[in-house]
This record gives C-alpha cells, sequence and structure tokens, in this order.
C-alpha cells in the first residue's frame, strides 16, 4: 500500500512539472504559465478529491483489511485472542508519549521530510541564483526549473516501482534501506556545492536523479 501511495504521489507530481516544461516552451509570459499551471493544478486536485469522497467507501474498505489480517494470521498458524471485557482498545497518546520508539520514529520521519522537502524547495533557486540557467529567447523561465526536478521524480517513481518493495521485504528492516538512503541522498547533494555556473552545470541533472 505504501509503495502503491508513493507512486500514484509521483505520477501527480511528474504530470504537474511536465505540464509545466510544456507551459514553459510554449507560453511567453510567466504570469500567464504559473497561473496555467495553478488553475489546471487546483482544478484536477479538486475533482480528485471530490472522486475519492463520493467513490471510496472507507468503511467495507476497512472491513475487509481487517478480514484479510485475520485470515493471514490464521493462515500462519497464529491464534486471535479476543480482548477482555472492559479492556482497552489500542493506545491513549498519553501512552504514545511514554513511548521510547515514539520519539525516535518521530525524528526519523522529520529529519527524511526535512531532507526532501528542503532539496525540492531550493532547487529552482540553486538553478537559476547559483547554475544561472536562463530562459529561452522570447521566454521568461528557465526550462531546468521543471526539467531537473521532472528527472528526479521520474528516477523516484522507476526507484518505487522497481527496488522499493524488493529491498523492504529482502532486508526485513528499515535500518538497512535507511542507511542506504542516507549515503545516496549525500551522494546527490554533495555535488551540488562544486557545480556552479560554468561547463559542468548540466551534472545537475545526474544529482537530481540520485
Amino acid at each position: 500500500m505504501v509503495v502503491n501511495r508513493n507512486i500514484f504521489t509521483y505520477l501527480a507530481t511528474i504530470f504537474v512539472l511536465a505540464l509545466a516544461l510544456v507551459l514553459f516552451i510554449t507560453v511567453d509570459n510567466s504570469v500567464e504559465q504559473f497561473r496555467i499551471l495553478a488553475i489546471v493544478s487546483v482544478g484536477l486536485g479538486s475533482l480528485t478529491t471530490i472522486f475519492y469522497t463520493l467513490i471510496v467507501k472507507e468503511g467495507p474498505l476497512s472491513r475487509q483489511a481487517i478480514e484479510r489480517e485475520a485470515n493471514y494470521k490464521k493462515a500462519l498458524g497464529q491464534v486471535e485472542t479476543k480482548p477482555e471485557k472492559g479492556a482497552k482498545k489500542g493506545k491513549s497518546p498519553g501512552d504514545w508519549m511514554k513511548e521510547a520508539q515514539f520519539y525516535l520514529f518521530g525524528c526519523v520521519y522529520m529529519f527524511a521530510r526535512i531532507s526532501f522537502n528542503t532539496t525540492a524547495t531550493i532547487m529552482p533557486l540553486y538553478l537559476t541564483v547559483v547554475s544561472k540557467y536562463e530562459a529561452p529567447e522570447g521566454k521568461e523561465t528557465p526550462l531546468a526549473v521543471a526539467a531537473v526536478p521532472l528527472c528526479a521524480y521520474i528516477c523516484q517513481l522507476i526507484f518505487s516501482v522497481t527496488l522499493q518493495n524488493w529491498m523492504t521485504q529482502y532486508f526485513r528492516n528499515r535500518l538497512i534501506p535507511m542507511i542506504f538512503a542516507i549515503f545516496v541522498t549525500t551522494a546527490g547533494s554533495l555535488p551540488m556545492a562544486f557545480l556552479g555556473d560554468g561547463d559542468t552545470r548540466w551534472l545537475i541533472y545526474i544529482a537530481a536523479c540520485i
């Protein structure tokens, strides 16, 4: 489920970036470029939200998930014990606050999101201010602003489809994939400190893919 969610997230982002690239090529005025991009993004987002709300029935899907989990445990020979009368169902917020792993996972998730979001946020500034990519003649927005993130998200999609699920099942834990992710993120980020606006600035496409 997580892999499928990531795939659709990447597909949505790829669509927006591909549309942005087309607009940067075909529309001259930057205000019009981003106005069209915003209208299409908000419009499609609203339609998909309405579709999800009206069509996807969470109640039946939740019951199916519980039934499948029970059948899976039964197939493994695990005996499902019924909770005692009056017993608490699940953990309260106070119980979670007493768990050390709650803070550990919270920190890991927070730093992962900071790494991902910071890279995505500073990339347009890096391309225009540091790498000094310029817009084509007669246009107002550099194509690299859309093309570089587009390359990155396409590679993320390929990784999610081909390797992510295999890696999770092969290592059977999250520590080794997390260490691998830190190494790869560092390998892709460090070159950005040295590329600048010279003849090697095209390597930002490779760094973004990494």
